[in-house]
């Protein structure tokens, strides 16, 4: 495939640290202020948590900046970022940089995460993240086949420095 010379600004360098468990996690969310939806909840029993994890320079493009012009399907925005030098975000990997660091985004606008997708209801989806006036919320988002991510959104990926 195609590698880009383009480069994205990152949002963050982050190196999460691991947690015991599913609770400990599931705490350090809460000690931020972070809502969790239960189906996100269900999604984080399908993810290993344990282990030292590597460092990520996360970036968050706009779905135009990514070269589009209509609302993508989700494959196509995973196809474009990989062009682009963009390498998906591991499945743990964006909701504990949220654990450690804030994230980019206006009020009520959703942050999909770049990330291989994991059944959860009965269909497969993605960590989505969201700062509602409320706060922060981790949630998610469907990952069917032909399922369109909005123009105007961002989304998570990670950038090799």
């Amino acid at each position: 495939m195609f590698m880009s010379d383009v480069r994205f600004p990152a949002w963050k360098v982050v190196r999460p640290r691991a947690y015991a468990s599913l609770d400990d996690l599931l705490l350090a969310l809460m000690f931020r202020g972070i809502a969790v939806a239960d189906l996100a909840i269900e999604m984080l029993k399908e993810v290993k948590i344990l282990g030292e994890q590597k460092e990520m320079k996360l970036v968050s493009p706009s779905l135009e900046e990514l070269g589009f012009a209509l609302d993508p399907r989700r494959e196509d925005v995973y196809i474009r970022a990989e062009a682009l030098g963009l390498g998906r975000v591991s499945r743990v990997g964006g909701v504990l940089a949220l654990v450690e660091e804030d994230f980019p985004g206006a009020v009520d606008q959703w942050l999909p995460v770049g990330m291989d997708p994991i059944m959860a209801g009965g269909l497969p989806n993605v960590f989505s993240l969201c700062r509602t006036r409320e706060g922060l919320f981790l949630g998610r988002r469907s990952a069917e086949p032909g399922e369109r991510w909005h123009l105007q959104e961002r989304c998570l990926f990670v950038q090799d420095a």
